[in-house]
């Protein structure tokens, strides 16, 4: 009887560990397209991570980046690069958009260009010369997070496991009375 109420006790504690896995890193993907301006036509692709401390899933919050990398025109950004903004948005617990003006790395091929992702979903850059501005837009996901998926699927299995056995436990009770 005492292991079978360990089972329990562990599986659980495995589903309440998944319920608090919410306090990690949360990875995005973006796709952009530059619709106006010198760049018109360019597309381009990036990744981007924030920790989700404190996230309460109500109404509006902002969370810093802890990660954002992306390359447009053989140029790679990153973090680094970010001289303003650089905030993950969620509406409800649910990644909405992001912000980070950028400046171009050292010694990159685009260094005339100032950069930025504002909300919701445009993208707007200037370059040096006539007719240097631009815009565009980019949607963003949430990729999936399979650290607490997995933790769940180990407190389910443990119930399940548990279950299981309590029964197989009535059974065999029963059948010697």
């Amino acid at each position: 009887m005492f292991r079978l109420s360990a089972m329990f006790a562990i599986g659980s504690t495995l589903s309440v560990l998944a319920g608090c896995a919410n306090a990690a890193t949360i990875g995005f993907d973006f796709d952009a397209t530059l619709s106006t301006g010198p760049l018109a036509g360019t597309s381009f692709s990036g990744t981007g991570s924030y920790d989700n401390q404190g996230q309460t899933g109500k109404g509006q919050e902002y969370f810093s980046l802890t990660s954002f990398d992306f390359t447009l025109l053989d140029s790679t950004f990153t973090k680094a690069n970010i001289y303003q903004g650089g905030q993950a948005i969620l509406n409800n617990g649910v990644l909405f958009t992001f912000t980070a003006a950028l400046i171009p790395p050292p010694n990159s091929s685009i260094s005339n260009i100032a950069f930025g992702f504002g909300g919701p979903h445009v993208i707007g850059y200037e370059m040096l010369g006539p007719n240097s501005f631009g815009s565009g837009s980019y949607t963003v996901a949430a990729a999936p997070e399979p650290a607490a998926f997995n933790i769940a699927l180990l407190g389910l299995a443990g119930i399940a496991v548990g279950s299981f056995r309590l029964r197989k436990a009535k059974r065999s009770l029963l059948h010697h009375l």
